[in-house]
């Protein structure tokens, strides 16, 4: 922790972890005897040469491909690994949600992990207890809160750790994916307990694959690869770049194909899901439709079941192109009334008319998402694929709302 930084605020200079890779056993003893560190070019460095700085209620968003290094940067953030070279400096209480189970005991029930990882943070006794009623509920393991965490299941463990650190009013919060793992209910649940916490004007580092959660909470965006960073900046500047080289990456690994249909199948505790969807191009329903730039009209039907005590979904219609880029998406927050039926059904229709994109072949998803937009319950992404001809020669993706008027030439004062 450093004295002259404010509660909150989080700097990381020059820094990197290296692992050595001693394939010879005399060679591994001769510099464990000596102490002797091994040459930096027997091994490698997950990360290296990150450098930035976060002030107190930034939000950081990390991501890049599998093997980037994004956890260990977490771990070295949080004090779980030790920098080979540069430092972190922190400011104030850093609360860490990483690997599975990670700061638990498993032989220890799930109330005495609660004791043990807030007394780890520094609270005392008395403020642990204050707060114990707090953590459960939110969890809502009260009926397994006294059997071992070994016995819990992934989802499990995610709700007692997420519980724990966000309800322990941390200065800094550290995500690591984890919450992929909770069920639906959590899910929705925790990232409304984040987007409060980063209001109560606490730091969030978030890493993520789900590009949206980014792009919903994180100011800024560090992009590493290959250990290094590739950019970093405003997170609209650096989710674009990273989109595209994305795009280039599927062009590159699986050619212009169409990729296997995206779904997310709901748990059957789901507390909302897509019942039906139906997909027409000017009239004709099907999963590869076929339509006219600039002419043909889209219509998306979407039926969902919610639980009655929740707030309405929202849906939303992606449009993407062939390699998985969205391009352009539409919810259904523009609807003062979204109603449902003492069931919980409900049916909402998306129209798209004079389709704005040029020639190509398009996919269509569909999203279902909280009444907030910060959790999503289901998507199928694609529902439908759409091949548009045209006569016309306009480039890019859309087709601009604009028009050419002429113009009388005016005198040349320049002519002789």
């Amino acid at each position: 922790m450093s004295s002259d930084m404010p509660r909150g605020a989080v700097r990381v200079t020059n820094l990197g972890k290296h692992y050595a890779i001693l394939p010879r056993p005399l060679r591994r003893l001769w510099h464990t005897l000596l102490g002797v560190p091994p040459d930096a070019s027997e091994g490698f460095w997950p990360v290296r040469h990150i450098n930035f700085s976060l002030q107190p209620g930034q939000a950081l968003g990390i991501v890049g491909l599998n093997g980037a290094g994004k956890s260990t940067l977490l771990q070295l953030i949080n004090g779980a690994l030790t920098p080979t070279e540069g430092r972190v400096e922190t400011a104030g209480r850093v609360a860490a949600l990483l690997e599975l189970g990670a700061g638990f005991n498993p032989e220890f029930t799930g109330r005495e992990n609660i004791h043990l990882y807030a007394a780890a943070l520094g609270f005392t006794r008395s403020q642990i207890l204050a707060r114990f009623e707090q953590i459960v509920t939110f969890s809502g393991l009260r009926d397994y809160i006294d059997r071992p965490v070994k016995t819990y299941s992934s989802g499990m463990l995610v709700r007692l750790a997420f519980s724990v650190a966000s309800a322990l009013e941390p200065d800094i919060l550290i995500i690591d994916e984890a919450l992929s793992v909770g069920d639906g209910d959590f899910s929705r649940k925790s990232f409304d307990r984040i987007a409060a916490i980063k209001e109560q004007g606490a730091t969030i580092i978030l890493c993520s694959h789900v590009l949206y959660h980014i792009d919903l909470f994180c100011d800024h965006v560090l992009w590493l690869h290959e250990g290094r960073v590739k950019a970093l900046g405003p997170t609209a500047h650096v989710l674009s770049a990273y989109r595209d080289f994305l795009d280039q990456d599927v062009v590159t690994r699986d050619g212009l194909t169409h990729p296997d249909p995206r779904t997310a199948a709901p748990p059957k505790s789901a507390p909302a899901e897509i019942t039906s969807v139906e997909v027409r191009l000017d009239g004709v329903s099907g999963e590869r439709l076929a339509g006219r730039s600039g002419v043909s009209t889209l219509t998306v039907d979407v039926g969902y079941r919610t639980r009655t005590t929740l707030p309405p979904p929202h849906v939303a219609v992606v449009l993407s192109s062939v390699t998985g880029r969205i391009l352009a998406s539409h919810d259904s927050q523009s609807l003062a009334v979204r109603p449902i039926d003492g069931r919980g059904r409900g049916r909402l229709r998306f129209v798209l008319p004079s389709i704005p994109l040029t020639r190509g072949i398009y996919r269509v998803g569909v999203y279902l998402l909280c009444e907030r937009a910060r959790h999503v319950y289901q998507w199928i992404d694609p529902v439908a694929t759409l091949e548009l001809e045209q006569t016309t020669t306009h480039q890019g993706y859309f087709l601009l709302n604009g028009h050419w008027e002429v113009v009388s030439s005016a005198p040349d004062a320049m002519a002789k």
